[in-house]
């Protein structure tokens, strides 16, 4: 949202669990990218260093506590809505916002959890609490508990 959305726009931004979304990092095998956002490159740089454990990238995550919360906080939206609670996938919504034909855009609910696709890794309970402990402030902000 920086430098993109002119001063008299509204803004929205789709928050996601911290946890969720290091799960998908990983699963993605994101490690090459740049983005400006510099707390990004930083978790990008550490799933590069977790040698494919996921484990190694939470613990390597979790010794800088909020540097998910401030990856997402990089951009101040108006408001904000959980991924969870989104009624329609990311294309879905693109497709609305830019007035695609109508029959295209029928209501798609998201799913719980938001990581489960055949062949990719899920975390424990521990982890997850692991997370959410290093990212207590995202987690308060946006009722992740």
């Amino acid at each position: 949202l920086v430098d993109v959305v002119p001063d008299n726009c509204y803004s929205l931004a789709i928050v996601r669990h911290p946890a969720d979304w290091l799960l998908s990092i990983y699963n993605q095998r994101v490690t090459k990218r740049f983005y400006e956002n510099p707390h990004l490159n930083k978790i990008i740089h550490y799933s590069s260093l977790s040698g494919g454990s996921f484990e190694k990238l939470v613990d390597l995550v979790t010794e800088v506590p909020g540097i998910i919360t401030d990856a997402f906080n990089y951009g101040n939206a108006d408001s904000a809505i959980r991924l969870e609670h989104f009624p329609y996938s990311a294309s879905e919504f693109l497709d609305i916002m830019l007035g695609a034909n109508p029959v295209r855009t029928k209501r798609m609910n998201q799913y719980l959890p938001t990581n489960v696709y055949p062949g990719t890794r899920t975390m424990s309970r521990d982890l997850q609490r692991k997370i959410v402990q290093a990212e207590r402030e995202f987690c308060d902000k946006y009722d992740y508990f």
